[in-house]
């Protein structure tokens, strides 16, 4: 909730470039003098920016759920509306399906999970949907969303979800909702975000991509004696390097990494140029 970033005017959103601020075009609004507008959840998907708050406007394009795109040039609604659900508190993507944490339209103070595919919403586990509950309604929320491989994590103010208990942490598995770990206790509430991080050679959505010298998943390093050059999902193996070679540590991303094995020694051709390993 501002007006300003840096001294620029920027209406609740703004972009840093490592130098300086600048304003998203015209930010969001409300239309209202007396109502600021809040951004609240800022999140990447299918290249575009979505950004989640409280306002009815995106650089003069009317907009609903508190909820629009930036492409790095011009704002767009996210279409069609959902009148389930009222302002967007929460976001999460799997790279195929944006998933919306936000109360119901019909009955403040009961949330829920709905997710939009670029064309058409649907509630998170099916018909009936995801109900959040809290033994007292007026501390009820959903504020984080987060993917952690194949599982979508809900953080909030809650003690169960469809009736299945879960303090303050709830995981679904694309079926069924269960606690994730042992929750939080204590007064302890999952409050604006929560941040997954991929093992070491992991990359992409869900942790599923490889990075070069790693294979997978789950993301393991190349054994000495083999490499990876480029990231890749599923690569079952890395590639052993030529006959005579091997690489001096795991995880080797090239195959310049391959060098003359312990035994064989660098034969070099007349204009000085090293011909493989021979054995000595």
């Amino acid at each position: 909730m501002f007006t300003s970033a840096g001294g620029v005017p920027a209406s609740a959103i703004a972009a840093w470039d490592g130098l300086e601020w600048a304003a998203l075009g015209d930010g969001v609004g409300t239309g209202n003098p007396a109502l600021e507008p809040v951004v609240q959840v800022l999140l990447v998907h299918a290249d575009r920016l979505v950004v989640a708050g409280v306002f009815t406007s995106a650089g003069g394009i009317a907009v609903t759920n508190g909820l629009a795109l930036w492409d790095g040039a011009a704002w767009a609604a996210v279409l069609p509306p959902n009148p389930a659900i009222g302002f967007a508190n929460a976001l999460a993507s799997d790279g195929m399906l944006l998933y919306v944490g936000a109360e119901l339209a019909a009955e403040p103070l009961r949330w829920v999970i709905h997710t939009w595919d670029g064309a058409q919403w649907a509630p998170l586990g099916g018909s009936a949907g995801s109900v959040f509950t809290n033994d007292e309604r007026a501390t009820l929320s959903l504020t984080a969303l987060a993917i952690y491989g194949p599982t979508l994590v809900a953080g909030g103010n809650f003690w169960a979800v469809n009736d299945v208990p879960a303090a303050n942490l709830a995981a679904w598995n694309g079926t069924t909702w269960s606690e994730f770990g042992s929750g939080t206790f204590g007064g302890g509430v999952a409050q604006n975000g929560l941040v997954v991080a991929c093992n070491v050679g992991a990359l992409g959505a869900g942790c599923a991509t490889c990075a070069a010298g790693f294979y997978g998943p789950p993301c393991s390093p190349c054994p000495v004696g083999s490499y990876a050059a480029a990231s890749a999902t599923k690569r079952k193996a890395c590639t052993p390097c030529p006959v005579g070679h091997t690489t001096v540590a795991v995880g080797s991303a090239s195959a310049t990494a391959c060098v003359c094995a312990p035994g064989f020694t660098a034969r070099f051709l007349a204009d000085s140029t090293v011909d493989g390993c021979i054995c000595t």
